[in-house]
């Protein structure tokens, strides 16, 4: 489920490096992960805590990711966040990328 730090001052961090879906559903002239990634943080937040996405590495050619995002119409915990996407500007089913994952939040 990835790392954390705890702080004294009660602020929680976790991240992590996941290995997205393949890119192989169109969207409009995009491509995006065919299914869903989620992820369970390390340890839970007291509330929602921030989460910031982004983009490490391209693991199999065929595609640049050009983003990560999640399903606006999911809601996410402090326990955990789901419904994270990968979108493409090209697309081929051996493509993965390998994505970076942070929450930072309050852990008392």
């Amino acid at each position: 489920n990835g790392f954390y730090t705890k702080y004294a001052d009660g602020t929680l961090r976790c991240w992590v490096n996941k290995l997205s879906s393949t890119g192989s559903t169109a969207t409009g002239n995009f491509f995006i992960s065919s299914s869903a990634n989620a992820w369970t943080f390390p340890i839970p937040f007291i509330s929602r805590p921030y989460v910031l996405m982004s983009i490490d590495k391209i693991v199999a050619q065929g595609a640049n990711p050009i983003g990560v995002t999640r399903a606006a119409s999911t809601d996410y915990s402090g326990t955990g966040i789901d419904n994270i996407f990968v979108w493409y500007n090209a697309a081929s089913a051996a493509v993965r990328t390998e994505i970076i994952l942070e929450a930072i939040g309050k852990w008392k």
